[in-house]
Formats: C-alpha cells, structure tokens, sequence
C-alpha cells in the first residue's frame, strides 16, 4: 500500500469534505481547514510503524551469515543490523538437514558469536524486520512494507492519534478498529514451527 493511499483514507476518515486521492492528498498541508490535521499524520504513521514492529508478527527476514572470525572454537560473525529490528533464531544448514534453532550470542548490534561452529555449514539469521520510517518530505508513492491487511489499519491508528485532544471518543472508537484489526491479523498467522535443537542463549 502506498503511503499517499495511507493518508487520503486517514484524512478521509477525519471527514474532509473534498476528494482525497494518493495524488493530491499532499496539496492538503496547505489547506486552511485541513493542513493542521495534515501534519499531525506523519508522526502518527510512524508510531504506528514503531507500534507494528515492536509486535514481532510481521513476516520474518532471512540473511544468510559469510565470513567472520574464529574465536577459540567458536565463530564471530558480522553482519548488516541495518534491517534487523530484533533476531528470531539462527538456522544451521548441512548435508545432513537443517537445525532450526542453533544457539548463539549476540555480542553487539551487528554482532553474533556461533558456538559449536561448523565451517562445513552454512548459517542463516531469522530476524524481525525494522520498518523504513517516513518523512514530511517522502513521496505518496512510497510503497509501506506492510501487508494490506495491517497498511488498512494504519489510518484508523493516524485518526486515533491525531483525533485524540479534540475528539477524544471518535479517537478511542478509531484506535479499537485497529487493534482490532491487528488481533484479527495475529490470529490468522499460520503457527510458527520450531525445529527441535537448543535454544537460544539470549541476549547479552
């Protein structure tokens, strides 16, 4: 979903009374009747953004881990934290199968230490994904990485959050579609399987 589609459905819920499209929804900063509420919509989105991360639902990412330095027996890898909200799990991968769930330690961001390396193996990062943030100057046609089902929430959140000094109860009525929406999502999620292996170490 755009973001532009974003803000025409949350300034179309907060009742402007022209046609709002993706297109023409920026045109509003500059309304008299509308610009305040207009600018109240990126922050909002954002939050909202931060809201859905912290959730740990959305799709996981995949970064297979090269290179890096033996420790002892153990392997420090580096690796590209600029996407990775929060790490799932880290997969083993050699011919004899897959372990779905090998420990590790993480050391510092972008930073992991494998025990019990294998150099034969190949290592692979299941981790949650930061969301790209956006701007007061980002285009409407900026795609949002989220799935339709959640970018559809995203403007009764803005509502909620925009709404909530003046219209305090329009904006509580906005914030419980959401959520409901994010529960409805959540509970459709397939169940996420586990391999059977050693968990976790945790972060240190």
């Amino acid at each position: 979903m755009k973001l532009g589609e974003i803000k025409a459905q949350a300034m179309q819920l907060m009742y402007a009374d022209r046609d709002v499209f993706c297109e023409n929804v920026d045109e509003l900063r500059y309304d008299p009747n509308y610009g305040q509420l207009y600018a109240g919509m990126t922050g909002a989105i954002n939050r909202c953004l931060a809201d859905l991360e912290a959730r740990r639902f959305l799709p996981l990412g995949r970064m297979e881990l090269v290179g890096g330095v033996d420790v002892g027996r153990e392997h420090r890898f580096l690796y590209d934290g600029a996407d990775v909200f929060d790490i799932e799990r880290l997969s083993k991968e050699d011919a004899s199968g897959v372990m779905d769930n090998h420990p590790f330690v993480t050391e510092a961001e972008g930073e992991l230490r494998v025990p019990a390396y294998d150099g034969a193996a190949s290592y692979y990062l299941l981790y949650h994904k930061k969301l790209k943030r956006v701007t007061d100057g980002s285009e409407p046609d900026k795609e949002i990485e989220l799935p339709d089902a959640l970018a559809e929430a995203v403007p009764f959140f803005v509502k909620g959050e925009v709404f909530a000094v003046d219209e305090p109860g329009e904006a509580g009525e906005a914030r419980n579609i959401y959520e409901a929406a994010v529960a409805r999502y959540a509970d459709a999620r397939p169940a996420r399987t586990q391999g059977t292996v050693a968990a976790v170490y945790g972060v240190w």
